[in-house]
């Protein structure tokens, strides 16, 4: 069957493969390379003219499976600029936000679908007890189902995404300027380990960078991966030993770009915007606390679960709207009962793989919510940081990123969330406050 000028040959995929590489297409048709081709995993060869989705492309996937019914999107989204050299994404005409079509939010139902009928879930993630149960049990910080709720999750998966990529949690074209700005001088690896500290961590980043080298980097061929640091309040002489010691590449942000409060260091918007612009620069990206330790077999054990559902994260049991505040619930138009199931992801120790699904649907709305201070920053992140745990009661105290993100995959994959917690015993520890000498003068 013919494409254009192209041949394109659909052997019997599966309906998850297909939407796969309907992904690929659609990310190559926004972030064009310059040989302008793409390779599935099959062998399968397809061709993107001018940054243009293919429409006989899509029609055939869903003649050969109906059941995925994959849409397109359609062209007021984003525009791509003719050829000549690089390749390049057109700015947006003006600087209103960039809306969703339906056709999108048609493929990123889809994508989530399969992923989540297909998923392996990590038990005793999502409570299933009711609250008030619990709550004869004296028990005041699990998770758990409350009964007298007056609303719930919408059973429609195109309803979910469509309410994450409404208008307030879509980027302007300038936003994502100065996000990709943050990349600069990044370079581009199968992995990149990153990590942000000031000068209260400095010395368990010492440790950090000695576990890495010892547990983890001696596994890998030096050219699979970029170790980034992100100095967000280092002293002169730190930062020039940190140059000197750690073998990494030593990052700042431009914080004049960004709203007053993503400079606070204790309100962690910084970190979702480093995230989302390292995100493109490499196929997994593994974010680290200073606090974080591997073991010598840790990559084995999360990198093929990322690979496969995208995302995994390590969890605290405590239910989330316990440790979030309200004015966040309103942030993402929801109820805090609506999320009392789900318990806190950390995101101090994450790990994505680079999917359009991921950048749009999952990393716009957490970086929408970490530029509104309202939503990330309400109040000063110290009055917020200790929970007493005496009762069942929202916002005893506030987990910033870590909420705002249990809150969007709390939306998305429901009590299918365990999908995207690791393994017991597959993910590194946690050691705070475990320092080091580890830097040469």
């Amino acid at each position: 069957m013919m494409a254009g000028s192209m041949m394109i040959k659909l052997p019997y995929l599966s309906s998850l493969l297909i939407l796969g590489m309907v992904l690929m297409v659609l990310q190559q048709s926004q972030h064009p390379r310059q040989e302008n081709q793409l390779m599935s995993d099959s062998g399968m060869l397809t061709e993107v003219y001018s940054g243009q989705l293919d429409f006989d492309l899509v029609k055939l996937v869903n003649e050969v499976h109906p059941e995925a019914q994959v849409g397109l999107p359609d062209n007021r989204t984003h525009r791509t600029l003719e050829r000549s050299g690089d390749e390049e994404i057109a700015d947006h005409p003006d600087e209103e936000k960039v809306l969703t079509s339906d056709r999108e939010i048609e493929i990123f139902a889809d994508i989530l679908e399969a992923k989540v009928t297909q998923g392996d879930i990590t038990a005793g993630v999502v409570g299933n007890r009711t609250c008030s149960l619990l709550a004869s049990m004296g028990n005041v910080r699990g998770t758990c189902v409350d009964t007298s709720c007056p609303r719930n999750f919408s059973a429609s998966t195109k309803v979910r995404i469509r309410e994450l990529m409404s208008p307030p949690f879509q980027l302007t074209s300038k936003q994502h300027r100065a996000i990709a700005a943050i990349a600069d001088g990044v370079p581009e690896r199968k992995f990149l380990f990153v990590t942000a500290a000031s000068s209260n961590h400095y010395k368990e980043f010492q440790a950090l960078v000695y576990n890495l080298k010892n547990f983890v980097f001696n596994h890998l061929h030096p050219s699979s991966y970029a170790f980034i640091y992100f100095d967000i309040g280092l002293s002169t002489g730190q930062r020039s030993r940190v140059v000197k010691n750690c073998n990494c590449t030593v990052k700042s942000i431009s914080f004049e770009a960004f709203p007053r409060h993503v400079r606070i260091p204790n309100c962690y918007a910084w970190k979702t915007l480093i995230i989302k612009a390292l995100l493109k620069k490499s196929e997994v990206l593994i974010y680290m606390d200073t606090s974080i330790r591997f073991k010598a077999t840790d990559m084995d054990k999360f990198v093929v679960p990322v690979q496969k559902w995208g995302m995994q994260f390590m969890f605290n049991p405590d239910s989330i709207p316990n440790h979030t505040l309200e004015s966040m619930f309103t942030f993402y138009g929801d109820l805090p009962c609506m999320y009392a199931q789900f318990p806190e992801l950390l995101a101090g120790f994450s790990v994505f793989h680079n999917e359009t699904f991921i950048d749009k649907v999952v990393l716009d709305p957490w970086v929408a919510c970490a530029l509104n201070k309202s939503c990330m920053c309400p109040v000063d992140g110290n009055s917020v940081r200790n929970c007493p745990h005496k009762e069942r009661k929202v916002g005893q105290c506030h987990r910033f990123d870590l909420s705002s993100i249990t809150l969007i995959l709390g939306k998305l994959y429901g009590d299918k969330l365990g999908q995207l917690v690791f393994k017991p015993r597959s993910g590194p520890g946690i050691r705070r406050h475990e320092e080091m000498d580890f830097f040469k003068d």
